[in-house]
């Protein structure tokens, strides 16, 4: 893969390293190209266990169970999480989503609602009772902070949804925007941070995020499958022949996974393209100062924008109040 002289070359095992680091937060198999290529698009994020990761490790369970027991959904979710745990890299942002579930899914279970301001005030609680090494990790307070952000972009939304009464252009752009602005509230408290600590201000990482948010949820399904694959083909083989005959003598097992690495192949040449591109206008465009305030100054007008739509909602909502007392 080229693009201008900037890194020119990939690792070929790189498609199913990133896999493995968008499942379990693992990036020790990354090529040095490819780390050094992800750090410079600011999206190292995308491959650090957390959130996103549970949500996804809960899917099946959910799946599976809840329309039969949410008792037995709240079992068997918790089991997955904690084989999760022990599966992923742990680190402190892994943690921090681990906890800030444990407090959500036993106020679940004991039926009592938790915001995520609340758990995550807890969940800062319980590491420095119980495990405070995690202070000490960047990974921890970043995401924490991320959290915060999220936070405060949906204090007081806009109230705009998505509806049948607008177009189809308009509702994308709404969309669009809100994926952007909630972007930047997270940038907002995670860049103060980065800023404090390493002197490093690049809201590109907004946009490369915002770039690959859709193609993510892809390629984690396809990776998971090739590694089932790869882990579980010969039982699945076995199983598949004792209840159909000789139906692998064609080999579907390894078409399958001939299939799934393509297709892995295919979506990481895409996954690059936003990666490189964002990289590229940073590193060595020739104005990349001036690509740098413009991100700049997008990514403060979001935030203004967003601000003064919170101040007016804050307004109505105020107005109404009146209104309705009175």
């Amino acid at each position: 893969m080229t693009n201008s002289g900037f890194i020119t070359s990939f690792d070929s095992s790189d498609a199913s390293s990133l896999g493995i680091g968008l499942l379990f937060g693992d990036d020790s198999q990354f090529s040095q190209p490819f780390k050094k290529l992800v750090k410079l698009a600011g999206v190292t994020h995308l491959v650090a266990a957390s959130g996103a990761n549970l949500r996804f490790v809960e899917y099946w369970p959910r799946k599976l169970f809840i329309s039969f027991s949410i008792r037995l959904f709240q079992l068997t979710s918790f089991l997955a999480i904690c084989w999760y745990w022990n599966m992923a890299v742990q680190s402190g942002s892994l943690w921090r989503a681990c906890l800030m579930w444990f407090l959500g899914w036993l106020a679940g279970w004991l039926g009592r609602p938790a915001s995520p301001w609340f758990t995550l005030v807890f969940t800062i609680l319980f590491t420095g009772l119980f495990a405070s090494s995690f202070f000490r990790s960047h990974g921890f307070w970043l995401s924490s902070l991320a959290v915060v952000g999220m936070y405060f972009s949906q204090i007081l939304s806009r109230g705009e949804k998505i509806d049948g009464l607008t177009t189809h252009k308009e509702n994308l752009m709404r969309s669009f925007l809100s994926q952007l602005t909630l972007g930047s509230w997270v940038y907002l408290f995670v860049g103060i941070y980065l800023w404090f600590n390493f002197g490093v201000f690049e809201p590109v990482g907004i946009f490369t995020t915002f770039s690959l948010d859709s193609l993510v949820p892809i390629y984690t399904w396809t990776s998971f499958t090739k590694e089932i694959i790869n882990s579980f083909g010969t039982e699945i083989a076995t199983l598949m022949s004792s209840t159909s005959g000789s139906i692998d003598e064609m080999g579907i097992i390894p078409r399958l996974n001939l299939l799934f690495a393509t297709l892995q192949a295919g979506l990481f040449v895409v996954f690059c393209w936003p990666i490189q591109f964002f990289a590229w206008l940073i590193q060595d465009f020739a104005w990349s100062r001036v690509i740098r305030l413009v991100f700049s100054m997008t990514f403060l007008g979001l935030i203004i924008t967003d601000l003064k739509a919170k101040i007016a909602r804050f307004r109505q909502l105020k107005t109404w109040q009146q209104i309705v007392t009175s």
